[in-house]
This record gives structure tokens, sequence and C-alpha cells, in this order.
């Protein structure tokens, strides 16, 4: 089994591979780029990775952005900006609520909170109990955008709906109770309330984060159907 743990180097030493990442991200931004340059140019070419269809489609599209001209060598900027654009593209997508909406998200997002209010309605929950809950999701969906740069959508979501559950809990107590309880009540019920806000916020989050991917499917299927017709349109109709 290979210890992924080590690295050696061309002198057979082992280096930890975490103690030389802690010296890279000690660095500032512009050095670790810096960094990241030299460490490409000492790959030989053999040892790079083919690129596959969406990689060309993907840099094609960048260096177009870039009103690059492909007859001249690609600007410093652009490759940094391939590089950040390839390292985010090789993580797993985590869909959460964006900070800017377009027209596709803001139809999903009405369409959801409609079956979300019918559906509700059909289980005959009263409207505070379902304004309650829209809301709760609203906030949660808000902290996804707003906490972390919207980074970290799983733990933004957990902590906004273990501060928005634990003050409905408060509220309630303050409002609703009327009669003393124990300390061993108030002990098991503060930590039910932590942990169930938590989870709460969690899986109103991934409800969150479902409606943005249904968005994200619809918006790549517009374009997809949208450049389909307007290929078809441009390449006219066959002399056949």
């Amino acid at each position: 089994m290979v210890n992924t743990e080590y690295v050696t180097d061309t002198k057979g030493t082992a280096i930890r591979v975490d103690d030389v990442l802690a010296v890279a991200k000690s660095l500032a931004p512009a050095d670790r780029l810096r960094l990241i340059e030299r460490l490409w140019d000492s790959l030989p070419p053999e040892t790079w990775p083919a690129p596959n269809m969406d990689d060309h489609a993907a840099a094609t599209r960048q260096l177009m952005d870039g009103n690059v001209n492909w007859s001249e060598p690609v600007p410093w900027p652009v490759v940094q900006r391939m590089i950040a654009e390839s390292v985010r593209r090789s993580r797993p997508k985590v869909y959460s609520a964006p900070r800017r909406f377009d027209l596709a998200t803001i139809f999903i997002v009405t369409v959801a909170y409609s079956m979300m209010f019918a559906g509700m309605s059909v289980f005959g929950l009263p409207a505070g109990v379902s304004l309650s809950v829209a809301g709760f999701i609203t906030v949660v969906g808000l902290g996804q955008a707003m906490l972390f740069r919207g980074e970290k959508p799983r733990l933004a979501s957990a902590v906004v709906g273990l501060v928005t559950f634990s003050l409905g809990v408060l509220g309630f107590w303050i409002v609703g109770g009327r009669r003393m309880y124990g300390a061993n009540t108030i002990v098991f019920s503060s930590i039910a309330t932590v942990i169930g806000g938590a989870l709460y916020g969690y899986l109103a989050g991934a409800c969150v984060g479902a409606v943005f991917m249904l968005a994200d499917f619809l918006r790549r299927s517009m374009r997809f159907a949208f450049g389909r017709r307007t290929a078809t349109v441009e390449q006219g109709p066959s002399d056949g």
C-alpha cells in the first residue's frame, strides 16, 4: 500500500506532505501562484495529464473570454484564471444559495415555494406553522449566501439553523411558558435545541441546495437547447 502521507525527494529522503503544504500555505497568494508556475514548469511534458474534450472546451472559452489573440503568447493573468477555474472544477460541486439570481433561479425558487406551501396545505398545517417553516428555510438560504463568503454552505446551514431554532425556542419559553421549569428539563431541552437546530438547519440547507441544483440543471438545459437552435439557424437548410 502506498503511503500518501510522505513524499520522497530526488535524494531518497522522505518528507511529510503536511509539512510541505504548511510551508506553501504560509506564503502570500502571489508567491503561491509563482510556486505553482515553477512546479508546473519543472514537470516533464510526458507527465502532463492528457486534456479531455471538456478541458479543451473550457480552456478555449476562457481564452476567448480573455480576448486573447491565438497568434500571441497567452498572458499570465489568463493562465492564472484558467488554473483557478481548473482547481474549482476538480472539486465536487456543492449547491447552495448564490448571491446573484438569474431568471432560471428565480423561476425554480418560485415553483419550489409554491409546491412547499401546497404540500403543507394538503397536510392541513396551520398558516403560522407553514410561515415558520418557510421563514426558517429562507433564513438558512440567506445564511448560505452571506456567511463564510458563500464557501461553506453546509456549515453555514448548521450555524444558522442552530441560532434561529434556539431563538425560536427561547421566544416560546419567554412568551408561552408561564410556569417554572426544573434544572434537568432546562438542560435537556437546551441540548435538544442545539442538536435539533443544527440538524434542522442542515436539512433545510440540503433542501435549498436541491432547489438550486434543479435551477442549475434548468439553466444548462436552456443553454444546450438554445445552442442547438442557434447552430441549426446558422447552418441553414441543407441543399439535399
